[in-house]
Parts: structure tokens; C-alpha cells; sequence
């Protein structure tokens, strides 16, 4: 490990003068100027983080873009997989009234199945519900759903396989 005065050099001399380069890349990758900026922030936060895996000498740049890149990829799939939580949740609550209109009786299920269907994810239970209780064809429920068919096939397998755990558990 590098003395902080050696890293904070080596950072200074090697690492900072190349904000300008990965801005541009930035900005390529993001389309967005303040989205760029915040990237290359992360970059080099990341990089004086991490400035001991950096050899003195050695390319410098290869290394920038590269984290910058693997931030770059990360915060995608962060954000996609944080948009589909929210879009299968705000599906679910729109979709709820499908299940409130059709006028299942919740009161005729026993305990253990009120239980066992609370503790599904929403996005499973909304396909259980819609498949097995009030009875929609796969096909239908992916239109309604406006998720693909086998997407819908395997929620419902999941949410099956789950229901069948509790219950057997409660039993």
C-alpha cells in the first residue's frame, strides 16, 4: 500500500488530468450533461478509493474509462431493475381493482390461505389470483398484464410452488 502522499500524487499527476477525456465519455454514454458529470465524479471517487491497485506508469486512461464504464453498466441495471420493481408494483395496484371488481369474497378463503397469499410478492399474487381464483387463461392475463406469456407462466408456476410451501407448512 502507497503512503497518502505518494497516492495523493500519483492521483494528482496521473488520474485527474484525464477528467476532461472521460467527460466526453461520459456524455456519450448518458446523454445527459449533469448525469456526466456525476459519473465522472463516481469515477474518480472510485478510483482515489481504489488508487493502490493502480500501477504507477501504466495507463491510466485504460483504467478511468473502465471504471467509469462498469459504473456506467451498473447504475443501468440498478435503474432497470429498480423500474421493473416499480412498474410490477404500480401494475399490481392499478390491477388490484380487477380483483376488487370481480367480487371475490375474501372472507370465504380459510386463515391459512389469506396468509399464505399475503406472503407472496405482489406481482405473484396478482397472477394467482387472476389465473387460479377468478379464473383468466394465461393469454389473457398477459394482455391485461401487458407481460409477456411466459412471464406470466412462470409467475404463476412460483406462485404456486409457494402457496403449496405455506400451505404444507401450515398444515
Amino acid at each position: 500500500m502507497r503512503p497518502h502522499n505518494e497516492s495523493h500524487t500519483v492521483f494528482t499527476s496521473e488520474i485527474a488530468s484525464h477528467k476532461n477525456t472521460l467527460l466526453s465519455y461520459a456524455m456519450r454514454l448518458t446523454g445527459s450533461y449533469t448525469d456526466a458529470q456525476d459519473l465522472v465524479q463516481e469515477t474518480l471517487l472510485k478510483a482515489f478509493k481504489h488508487i493502490e491497485h493502480y500501477q504507477k506508469g501504466s495507463n491510466a486512461k485504460a483504467w478511468l474509462t473502465t471504471i467509469l464504464r462498469n459504473s456506467f453498466i451498473s447504475e443501468v441495471r440498478a435503474q432497470k431493475y429498480i423500474n421493473k420493481e416499480y412498474e410490477s408494483l404500480e401494475v399490481c395496484q392499478e390491477k388490484a381493482s380487477v380483483c376488487n371488481q370481480s367480487g371475490i369474497d375474501l372472507e370465504s378463503f380459510s386463515d391459512e390461505t389469506l396468509s399464505a397469499l399475503s406472503a407472496l410478492p405482489a406481482d405473484l399474487r396478482l397472477v394467482l389470483i387472476l389465473c387460479d381464483v377468478q379464473g383468466y387463461k394465461v393469454d389473457e392475463v398477459a394482455q391485461l398484464l401487458s407481460i409477456r406469456g411466459g412471464t406470466i407462466r412462470t409467475r404463476l408456476h412460483y406462485a404456486r410452488l409457494q402457496m403449496r410451501r405455506c400451505l404444507l407448512k401450515a398444515a
